[in-house]
């Protein structure tokens, strides 16, 4: 392959990653802000035990769906692109049948515990009946919702991305839209958000599926090869995730519980509210983690342009998370203080280590799932095992002499541990070099751009939004101009794979159009 076929291979292939990460992205960030009304509105409705009581046993179903969906949700992300990709529609289609019949067949024995052991639950766990009816009425939200991210499991598979992304987004508008109307008819009842919960699911699984059948008829009627050598695959390559699942599951748990127990609960008030930022950081990455398993899972007979592609991805990762995590350590005090006012200001430090680690829980969530698209869960899981024991060991060293800030850096050691046998596993397997990523160029910007904003924090004193609004504008236009003086990046490049994702010439040529007829 010359040169320049490779050349238009990686620019092919970086434009499809910008557009899939682009459309994701949207969706993805609709959602937070829908999320963060409905407990809003629910706050306001409920009573303070309601309130709890709604939002514990959600808890309690997130934990269960873990050993429920047992890694088949991103099996499924793996395997139904890579054998999309080969034309083999028949094994494809098996995959979704074993994955679909494991889920449900395991969620329907889950809903059958959960409504007969409901009393005894709410008596010795919840400790209040009222847990009894609503761990009813949430069983048929377990059902509906574990059916409903099959459907959108399947549309990630086939790579459309408008379909699966939109999914959470879609979901909580129709709860908060039919949430609103306790404010029209008298139905401000704890159970009437139950049974909406339950509902959205089932009335979105119907619709998802409509459209799959409309848009795969031919999948749909592809006969399935069933074969035990799939079988074990999948599941071979299930257990890994779930087990690193469940291991984050519980390694997010166990700072909670340590800083109660060594410490008391104002540090664990100040540790969620550092924690919660930096996973605002890292979650800008989410988009790109979630394009990124079953691109990667669909090009994996292209190894040469795959390990190019990855390692372009990552220096772009590197680029401009880079700043971002500088913003956050820069201005944690400010950051703080807007989002939960002054009296969390204990929680600075904490945060501080975070937003400096924040960099590497980027390139955890990016390297979870280029490994995983690779096939190599295993991996991943080793790495959470691996980071979760140091992080205990951290833990128990640090909590009781520093609290908080003890807690974060026993977190960022978890992202840190992950970064680097990552990072190893992908230069032993494809041949990716390190340096070009974590570029000293880069680097050097990055301090410059830090530099720039301590000393324009010093220089400027006015309005708190305004000043951090002026001087990241500065600091950011320094930066990307010593990118590109650097020459780590062209940013005429950048702006050009920009414009090749959005339709820019038929926009033009309706303006012509328009003009004309004016």
């Amino acid at each position: 392959m010359s040169s320049t076929t490779v050349s238009k291979e990686i620019n092919s292939m970086l434009t499809r990653t910008l557009k899939g990460t682009a459309i994701i992205s949207i969706f993805t960030y609709l959602a937070i802000p829908l999320g963060y009304f409905i407990r809003v509105l629910y706050a306001r409705v409920l009573t303070v035990e309601e309130f709890g009581l709604f939002y514990s046993i959600l808890a309690l179903l997130g934990f269960i769906s873990i050993f429920n969906d047992f890694g088949l949700s991103q099996a499924l992300a793996h395997f139904l692109p890579k054998y999309i990709s080969k034309k083999q529609y028949g094994k494809a289609k098996a995959i979704v049948i074993y994955a679909l019949s494991f889920q449900m067949g395991t969620a329907i024995l889950i809903a059958f515990f959960l409504w007969f052991s409901a009393p005894y639950l709410a008596t010795k766990f919840f400790r209040t009946n009222l847990a009894v009816i609503l761990l009813r009425c949430f069983v048929a939200y377990f059902i509906a919702y574990n059916l409903t991210i099959t459907l959108v499991n399947l549309f990630r598979g086939f790579q459309e991305e408008k379909f699966y992304g939109s999914f959470e987004s879609l979901r909580l508008s129709a709860i908060l839209l039919l949430s609103i109307l306790t404010f029209i008819i008298p139905l401000k009842s704890i159970i009437y958000f139950a049974l909406i919960w339950g509902l959205i699911p089932f009335l979105l699984a119907c619709i998802y599926f409509v459209i799959f059948l409309k848009r795969h008829f031919e999948f749909i009627k592809t006969k399935p090869e069933f074969d035990l050598v799939i079988f074990k695959k999948i599941f071979k390559y299930a257990l890994p995730v779930m087990i690193g699942t469940a291991t984050s599951t519980i390694l997010l748990r166990l700072d909670v519980i340590l800083l109660t127990y060594l410490r008391d609960v104002s540090h664990v008030g100040y540790y969620s509210i550092a924690t919660s930022i930096a996973s605002a950081i890292v979650s800008v990455v989410s988009a790109l983690s979630m394009f990124l398993l079953p691109y990667i899972s669909a090009n994996l007979n292209k190894k040469t342009l795959l390990s190019k592609y990855i390692s372009l991805i990552f220096k772009a990762a590197f680029i401009f998370f880079l700043p971002i995590t500088l913003i956050f350590f820069l201005f944690s005090k400010e950051a703080i203080i807007v989002l939960f006012s002054a009296k969390y200001l204990p929680a600075v430090h904490a945060l501080m280590i975070l937003s400096l680690f924040a960099i590497f829980g980027c390139f955890n969530s990016l390297l979870s799932s280029t490994i995983a698209g690779l096939g190599k869960p295993k991996i991943v899981m080793y790495a959470t095992i691996l980071g979760a024991l140091a992080n205990a060991v951290i833990d128990i060293l640090l909590i009781p002499k520093f609290g908080a800030s003890g807690a974060a850096i026993g977190t960022g050691t978890v992202w840190l541990t992950v970064t680097c046998i990552g990072l190893f596993y992908l230069k032993k397997s494809l041949r990716i070099t390190i340096k070009p990523i974590f570029n000293y160029r880069t680097i050097l910007a990055g301090v410059i751009f830090a530099t720039s904003i301590f000393f324009l924090k010093k220089i400027l004193s006015m309005n708190i939004y305004l000043e951090a609004t002026l001087i990241t504008a500065i600091s950011f236009s320094i930066y990307f101009f010593l990118i590109d003086f650097f020459k780590v990046l062209k940013i005429k490049t950048a702006i050009h794979l920009f414009l090749n994702i959005i339709p820019h010439k038929q926009l033009l040529e309706k303006f012509k159009i328009l003009n004309k007829r004016r």
